[in-house]
């Protein structure tokens, strides 16, 4: 069994000491029992826009960055005219998750702003092809970046 040594709180540490036991390790408990912890990948890339945004659910599809699996993604929207309520939920998912016309937001997967070009940080799973469902109260420019996700 691969012996691991030197292990600190250092996150990127923790991550090499890790892979390499686990590249050393002829022993298949060792690699079953202790996974590799998920990593953030920090991304930028834009996904969606600037274009018209929509006024239904609608898929969009970030497996081009995230991959064709289940992941964690915080996004920014940003509105270049005024937005409205804007929500993101993951794909298939049948819950609403935001109010047209209420001034309120609903946890990290809606937000509401009343007036001028703002922009918003949302956060969402994705389903298993790496696609979630966006929506807005009313069409506007958007653009969506994947800030960073978490497969």
């Amino acid at each position: 069994m691969a012996k691991v040594t030197g292990l600190s709180f250092n996150g990127d540490t923790l991550i090499a000491t890790y892979e390499s036991a686990l590249a050393e390790d002829t022993n298949q408990e060792f690699e079953e029992n202790i996974p590799l912890p998920p990593r953030v990948a920090v991304s930028g890339a834009t996904v969606f826009g600037p274009a018209s945004s929509p006024t239904s659910w609608t898929d969009l599809d970030l497996s081009g960055t995230v991959g064709e699996n289940s992941a964690l993604v915080f996004l920014a929207i940003s509105a270049g005219t005024a937005m409205d309520a804007i929500a993101v939920r993951k794909n298939g998912d049948t819950d609403e998750y935001h109010n047209t016309g209420d001034d309120s937001a609903f946890g990290c997967a809606s937000a509401f702003y009343n007036g001028t070009a703002a922009a918003a940080v949302l956060i969402c799973v994705t389903d298993t092809a790496g696609k979630i469902e966006w929506i807005t109260e009313s069409s506007q420019t958007d653009t969506v970046k994947l800030i960073a996700y978490i497969k």
